[in-house]
């Protein structure tokens, strides 16, 4: 009985150990069978665009509460019809480091009445989280400084921002438009074109 347990125990321990090397012998040849493929896919794609250069224009609340609060007797109302009337215009480079990340700088200019305008310049970082050939959705944020240039408490620099939680861009292999939602000092929408190289 006992040698009856004991070659049952024998052919148990040989199944387990004959399983584990089967195992181990797929997991060596799905290995080398990826190692072999890697170099053929990596031939095969495209090496992404590295550079990034847009120009856009978006509403932007921050310049008008600024100058708002600065003015005691700025009659918003109208404050906000004058303004209306002038584009404020928005700048950006981007160097692509991967396919998700891109990392750059951005400058603002805004004009809000005839002889008051502001302007920022900020470095700024841009998230692609999907990212296709031809359209990508991401987000991004910027943080620098601003400066102010108006009769009234004229020439003061202020911290500026831009946090824009989602934008998308769509086109051909180089140039896209973009739309991206936000807050700060460029934009709640802003829309754009871009051109990658």
């Amino acid at each position: 009985m006992s040698m009856t347990m004991n070659k049952i125990g024998n052919d148990n321990n040989n199944y387990k150990m004959s399983h584990i090397r089967n195992i181990f012998k797929a997991l060596c040849l799905t290995s080398v069978l990826c190692l072999a493929v890697t170099p053929i896919d990596a031939q095969t794609v495209e090496p992404p665009t590295r550079h990034e250069i847009a120009i856009g224009t978006g509403n932007s609340i921050t310049p008008m509460l600024i100058s708002s609060l600065l003015r005691s007797d700025c009659d918003c109302g109208d404050f906000h019809a004058r303004r209306s009337l002038r584009i404020p215009l928005s700048v950006h480079y981007l160097y692509r480091t991967s396919e998700k990340w891109a990392f750059g700088g951005t400058f603002h200019y805004e004009p809000v009445e005839r002889k008051e305008f502001y302007f920022s310049l900020m470095p700024q970082a841009k998230w692609r989280w999907f990212n296709r050939k031809y359209m990508s959705m991401y987000s991004r944020v910027a943080v620098g400084v601003m400066y102010r240039n108006a009769l009234v408490n004229s020439d003061r620099f202020y911290p500026a921002f831009q946090l824009s939680p989602f934008g998308i861009d769509a086109g051909t292999e180089h140039l896209h438009a973009y739309a991206d939602i936000g807050a700060g000092m460029q934009n709640i929408v802003q829309l754009g074109i871009k051109y990658e190289f």
